[in-house]
């Protein structure tokens, strides 16, 4: 399992950052010899006792009264020029600096007597919220920012009664996010809707017990369609938006079938489903083209519990995920391909087995082929996202904080991310996640000589990719210790990385290399190569050991002369 890295932000929480509260500074901002942030707008500023704003004297940084606020995520303090940071405290070293009064010294490089204060203002970068103060002079720019970095972003769509279970999601080419659920309390189906930075939410399907397991497409028109289980009739059933106003229609009626369904569609515009034939203990998928149903079996013999999903590759082939518990001990989230010669399951994860715990995964494809999973955890009751590219998955925790391992459901941007809506138990709301950063994939085990000399350079080399596309660095430990001996520069995402080293002390050591994307995010250590030094002797050592051979045991009184003179 990856080491996570991201972490949930309330909306409470970012506003916080507003309530900063500055130390003393001159009327208007006027030069002293402070720097802080504006309680009223949030801008950091800078000053020195300087005439104007300088830059070539040594500065001090005061955040006041920062330390009474409980900021939480990934607080930073950089210091920018116009060619980069050239100051960064991390986050294991911020929090000396917040507490009430505590201050620093920076000395700028660029030497500038005279500078103005040209912009500030708070703005959002790398999805993480922050402050700044741009100071410009002659020569170059710069500017602090002070705040954090979040990955996750949450809100609530709608929280009143028992809403919000069987949820399933669908960003469109306007990047408008729908989504359909079971409103538990009056059992019928929604479905709410962002667009014009409002949600709207609309009721289905109103007829008898009609709505669980409830699963959305968008189509290329921003059409909204929606498979789901009528519990009344035990039938599998399609809902369409055409013309302002939904239509529905039975899909399979042939004993009980249609649990835990899902539904996509293919470029040409024909409905794919996947779901459960109770009857026949089956793991069904259904295609529509021309008003028509296909129906084959992926999986027999099996008990599906709870959810299965679908989506289609670059090929408009099938990829289905679901939770399999035919064995009672041993519960598994697994992973289905429509390959040429039949279907192709493996295990996602294993780790699940619990108790009983709502359901709840959603799966998505994104334009590289890559799949993303966002699922139930039951065992920790989490929300969980596991990621492919490649033959690995990689799994994190998204929400931890209370029961929220409800009713997972998937969809990716127009820029390949995942957002995931799912039910909070804990505080009976609907709530939605997005994906911002990814941290690059762990590089794979260096390659090079395993048996060197001392002395001697060697070149070995590695290679990753970054989910984002950054470019990125690599970290080597060269004697084992876990710490990073030497940083490369930084590479194209997926390019090998080549670096030459020398070991000057006989021994064995693991080299392991990491990643480091332009974010600053990290990835594992790769796994170790082994490296011999073994000890070799010199021409003046072999010398030594061939006289004291040729003088064998009958002049041993000339060994201790022989040693005296070869090792003075």
């Amino acid at each position: 399992m990856r080491r996570m890295k991201v972490k949930v932000l309330g909306v409470a929480a970012l506003l916080a950052l507003l309530a900063l509260t500055a130390s003393t500074l001159g009327d208007e901002g006027q030069p002293g010899n402070d720097a802080a942030v504006n309680p009223v707008d949030g801008i950091i500023q800078v000053s020195t006792n300087k005439s104007g704003y300088a830059h070539g004297e040594p500065v001090p940084i005061v955040i006041s009264n920062v330390g009474a606020i409980s900021l939480g995520g990934s607080p930073f303090l950089d210091i920018y020029n116009d060619t980069g940071p050239v100051f960064s405290v991390s986050v294991d070293d911020l929090p000396s600096f917040l507490d009430p009064g505590e201050s620093f010294t920076y000395v700028w490089e660029q030497r500038n007597t005279e500078g103005r204060q040209v912009s500030g203002g708070s703005y959002v970068a790398s999805g993480g919220y922050k402050t700044g103060c741009c100071i410009e002079g002659d020569d170059a720019s710069f500017y602090i920012e002070h705040g954090r970095q979040e990955t996750w972003m949450l809100e609530t769509v709608e929280a009143l009664g028992k809403i919000g279970y069987d949820t399933d999601i669908s960003v469109d080419a306007d990047d408008h996010i729908h989504i359909s659920y079971y409103d538990f309390g009056v059992a019928d189906l929604k479905y709410a809707c962002w667009k014009n930075g409002e949600w709207s939410v609309q009721n289905v399907d109103t007829a008898g017990d009609a709505g669980l397991y409830s699963s959305l497409a968008v189509d290329a028109d921003g059409v909204p369609h929606i498979s789901y289980y009528d519990a009344t009739n035990q039938d599998l059933k399609y809902a369409v938006k055409e013309n302002g106003a939904w239509a529905t229609e039975a899909v399979d009626t042939a004993g009980d079938a249609g649990s835990y369904t899902d539904t996509v569609i293919d470029a040409n515009g024909n409905v794919h489903v996947s779901y459960y034939a109770t009857t026949d203990r089956a793991l069904r998928y259904a295609r529509r083209v021309s008003n028509a149903w296909d129906t084959e079996d992926v999986a027999t013999d099996i008990r599906v519990y709870g959810t299965t999903a679908i989506a289609l590759d670059s090929q408009q082939s099938p990829h289905l995920c679901y939770y399999d518990l035919t064995s009672y001990t041993t519960w598994y989230l697994k992973y289905a391909r429509r390959a040429a010669r039949g279907w192709e399951i493996e295990v996602v994860d294993p780790n699940l087995y619990y108790f009983w715990n709502p359901p709840g995964a959603g799966i998505a494809i994104d334009k590289q082929d890559r799949i993303h999973i966002g699922y139930a955890a039951w065992k920790q009751w989490n929300l969980n996202y596991a990621w492919k590219a490649g033959d690995e998955w990689n799994l994190e925790t998204v929400d931890s904080e209370g029961d929220v391992d409800g009713y997972a459901s998937l969809a990716l941007d127009s820029r390949g991310y995942p957002h995931i809506s799912y039910v909070d138990r804990s505080n009976s709301a609907l709530k939605h996640a997005n994906k911002i950063q990814y941290e690059p994939d762990t590089p794979a085990q260096p390659t090079g000589p395993a048996t060197v000399r001392r002395g001697r350079d060697y070149t070995y080399t590695t290679s990753t990719i970054d989910f984002d596309g950054d470019e990125i660095r690599f970290g080597w430990d060269w004697n084992g210790d876990g710490m990073v001996d030497e940083w490369t520069g930084f590479y194209t995402s997926g390019q090998e990385a080549s670096v030459r080293h020398s070991w000057d002390e006989q021994g064995t050591y693991a080299v392991r290399v990491m990643a480091e994307d332009s974010t600053g995010r990290q990835s594992d250590w790769s796994p170790p190569l082994s490296i011999s030094v073994p000890y070799v002797a010199t021409g003046h050592h072999l010398l030594l050991r061939l006289l004291l051979s040729w003088i064998g045991n009958g002049a041993s009184s000339l060994r201790p002369l022989i040693l005296s003179f070869f090792f003075l």
